[in-house]
């Protein structure tokens, strides 16, 4: 039977419209990437900012150097073993060769999220710290199935009699392999090294389960910014991973049409990946031989500049590591061995992590500038002795609204059940900040643990959810720039950025009151370089440091000579420093113990309403 190729105007409309569907969102993170507006939803202008900002981000070149050196890793160890594996299914027979090659597809047919939790399992069983080995192990597990089925297949077009025909002129073993067998299969080989750095470099499951101190990848910081918004910053980024992929992809079937036979050519380029290793290595062990600060932080809660003026003053390598949820950061301290001196866990999480015994007492005899922290933050409920923290920086949740289409006075979490808003209303899509609100509209304790009144609480919230356009949380700012929402529940921080944006925003605490929350600076139990996590934490008391991370990062911190130091327009701001008598009925959460699986259970049911 002969096949015709498919002609006529239908046929090229149908693959037109394909191809527009498939690469438009790619084509759209691309165009807004060249936004000079903060907002990707709203477009202000061509501009190469964004870029200019990723190229001169120290943090994001060490993600990228990780990523890097993680990848040709994996990429030379995964192609050697893949060369190996392939020419030995193709070449010999043996037994249980079928179950080996059935064995072979696992990795490439499994959820990654399963390998990701099964390697985590096995380091913690054999009680291996994570970090640059255990991610390293990791992707050459997911990637050497690939090196060995794309090598395999280049084999089964290979004659092996010409390799009978080399041993029989009289060349031994390996002379054969490297000039018989090596060239014919070169470009299969090459093909496959260039489509596993390619899975290696764009991973996030595996590694986000198998990293540890200083091994934040670009998907990983990537991931970690997405906790504050999708930013045109964020899409300068993809923009390059994209663009790169594209990159890698096109030389893998280049490499796959032609044939190389030029030996020379071949050590040539088997070279540049060792090499590249080899200096990386290096530079990283060069880097390592300074003292070292391992810090797991909040994305974007911290001048990166303090860090570097730290670092000039003490000569103590800072390696920074980002968690987008308290949940998180309780996790990587449940495995152990996870390296980090410094953390910033929220209140109830200190007391969580305390009762498992998981962070130090911290000493502040070593802490001078402890002294300029307010007395009233000093001995807080999930800490009553003031002995597991140190302050860092607090806030308050409330409403921000659009004044151009909210005229009333919002006053109340009960503006959330007017009609007059449906479709514009947003809620954070987070358990307790959402059970808040519904308590705070009750009367009730923003922390009880009574059954009825979470019922109650869970009837109020599916009463109003059909007029919410949605629960969220990571990119709160873009649908309310967008005008696709006109209220939303948020907090102060994320309020002020967007109102120092645009003036058409307003922010207000309700009269009922809300959720006063507290990040703190702890010491891990495991923490392994003590004497440089205090003097950090005292660098980072001083007055004018604390200024300058209130002005980056746009929330009150407890530091009573800080003030001094900020411009009027900030220690003023009533917003940012209200006064006591507005916020005294705010309520710091706490850990409700066992009375979280039956707010599990309610929110669960909230969210299939």
């Amino acid at each position: 039977m002969s096949y015709k190729p498919a002609k006529g105007l239908s046929v090229r409309l149908v693959t037109l419209f394909t191809i527009l569907f498939l690469t438009s969102p790619l084509l759209i993170i691309i165009l807004y990437s060249f936004n000079s507006s903060p907002q990707v939803t709203s477009w202000g202008g061509f501009s190469l900012k964004w870029y200019e900002k990723i190229f001169s981000d120290g943090s994001m070149w060490s993600a990228i150097k990780n990523s890097i050196l993680i990848a040709l890793g994996n990429t030379f160890i995964s192609t050697v073993l893949g060369t190996l594996g392939a020419f030995a299914l193709a070449r010999f027979n043996f037994k249980f060769k079928n179950a080996l090659q059935s064995l072979i597809y696992i990795p490439v047919v499994l959820p990654e999220i399963i390998f990701g939790i099964a390697l985590l399992s096995f380091f913690m069983m054999i009680k291996l710290p994570l970090g640059f080995f255990t991610v390293l192990i990791s992707h050459v597990t997911f990637s050497l199935s690939f090196a060995i089925l794309i090598i395999y297949a280049r084999l089964s077009s290979f004659d092996f009699r010409m390799m009978e025909a080399s041993l029989d002129l009289g060349a031994n073993r390996i002379t054969t392999f490297f000039r018989v067998v090596l060239p014919n299969i070169s470009t299969g080989i090459l093909s496959a090294a260039i489509f596993v750095f390619t899975l290696s470099i764009d991973d996030f499951v595996i590694t986000f389960f198998t990293s540890g101190t200083g091994t934040t990848t670009l998907p990983l910081k990537i991931y970690s910014m997405l906790k504050f918004a999708v930013t045109p910053e964020i899409n300068a980024i993809s923009t390059l991973i994209i663009l790169f992929t594209l990159g890698a992809i096109a030389l893998a079937y280049f490499f796959q049409k032609i044939k190389i036979r030029s030996q020379k050519l071949i050590i040539f380029i088997s070279l540049i990946p060792i090499v590249f290793i080899l200096g990386l290595f290096l530079i990283s062990a060069r880097l390592s031989a300074k003292e070292e600060l391992n810090i797991f932080i909040w994305t974007e809660y911290l001048d990166e500049k303090i860090l570097s003026e730290f670092e000039a003053e003490t000569g103590v390598k800072i390696n920074i590591n980002y968690y987008s949820n308290n949940e998180e950061l309780l996790a990587k301290l449940q495995m152990g061995f996870s390296g980090y001196d410094l953390i910033f866990p929220s209140d109830y999480m200190v007391e969580i992590m305390k009762n498992e015994g998981l962070i130090s007492q911290i000493d502040t005899t070593f802490i001078p500038n402890y002294s300029f922290i307010d007395p009233e933050f000093k001995r807080l409920s999930y800490d009553t002795t003031g002995s597991y923290y140190i302050p860092y920086a607090y806030g308050f949740m409330g409403i921000v609204y659009n004044k151009k289409f909210v005229k009333e006075p919002v006053t109340s979490w009960n503006i959330f059940r007017d009609p007059a808003y449906k479709g514009k209303m947003m809620l954070l899509n987070d358990m307790r900040e959402v059970f808040m609100v519904a308590y705070k509209i009750l009367g009730y304790d923003g922390n009880t643990i009574n059954p009825d009144e979470l019922q109650k609480a869970l009837s109020i919230l599916q009463e109003q959810k059909p007029l919410l356009f949605k629960y969220e949380s990571a990119v709160t700012t873009e649908y309310m720039a967008s005008r696709e929402a006109w209220l939303a529940h948020t907090d102060v921080g994320t309020a002020l950025k967007l109102m120092r944006n645009n003036p058409d925003f307003g922010f207000s605490f309700p009269d009922e009151g809300t959720h006063l929350f507290m990040d703190n600076i702890c010491i891990p139990k495991t923490a392994p370089n003590r004497v440089n996590a205090h003097k950090f934490i005292n660098f980072l008391l001083r007055p004018e440091i604390t200024a300058r991370n209130i002005k980056h990062v746009m929330y009150p911190m407890p530091n009573t000579r800080a003030k001094d130091f900020l411009p009027d327009s900030l220690r003023n701001n009533k917003l940012l420093f209200p006064d006591r008598k507005s916020t005294a009925g705010f309520e710091l959460m706490k850990d409700l113990g066992s009375f979280n699986e039956q707010m599990d259970l309610a929110w669960t049911k909230l969210m299939n309403y």
